[in-house]
């Protein structure tokens, strides 16, 4: 089984994967080799009998109405009821915009060994609402991902620290910029 971490950004999204040897490495997302993270934006477009979807760096390149590219869906989901109505007809809300981008994600991720069953473990703001951690994961589990948790950035950071020793007396501060 492959482990790994998402941070579903609000700029962008990038994630990691712990191997079999312990160590960490950052995923592959997007065709840019040089970036680990892909942006946080997904287009939608008109296709016969419905509509398809491209996220990151791809959809950045489509050239389509701003009224069919929704950036930063992370901020939305902090919106009850956010609604986006599609040139062509067609309305997204929060939760479908968060799916599509959990199922291109899975997706990439999945083809690079279709054997293995992928354990997620997605962060998400510390004000983030239940419901909206709900959101999150409940996409992440319908994408394919088996989600161990959604856990808030902070304490992703103090989960990252607690892989060293510390000395005993010693404090740790996290502070979430």
């Amino acid at each position: 089984m492959r482990r790994i971490g998402i941070d579903f950004g609000t700029c962008y999204i990038k994630g990691a994967e712990k191997k079999k040897n312990g160590s960490v490495v950052h995923l592959k997302l997007g065709k840019a080799i040089d970036k680990p993270r892909i942006p946080n934006v997904i287009v939608y477009e008109q296709k016969e009998g419905g509509c398809r979807f491209f996220i990151g760096e791809a959809a950045l390149k489509k050239p389509v109405s701003e009224q069919d590219k929704i950036r930063n869906i992370k901020t939305h989901l902090q919106e009850d009821g956010w609604k986006r109505e599609l040139s062509f007809g067609k309305s997204v809300d929060t939760y479908e915009v968060t799916l599509n981008i959990m199922q291109s994600l899975y997706e990439e991720i999945h083809n690079t060994n279709k054997n293995e069953d992928i354990s997620a473990t997605i962060t998400v703001p510390v004000n983030f609402s239940q419901r909206q951690q709900m959101i999150v994961e409940k996409a992440a589990r319908e994408s394919g991902f088996l989600v161990d948790s959604i856990i808030t950035e902070p304490f992703a950071a103090l989960f990252y620290l607690m892989e060293d020793e510390f000395e005993e007396g010693h404090n740790i501060l996290i502070f979430d910029f």
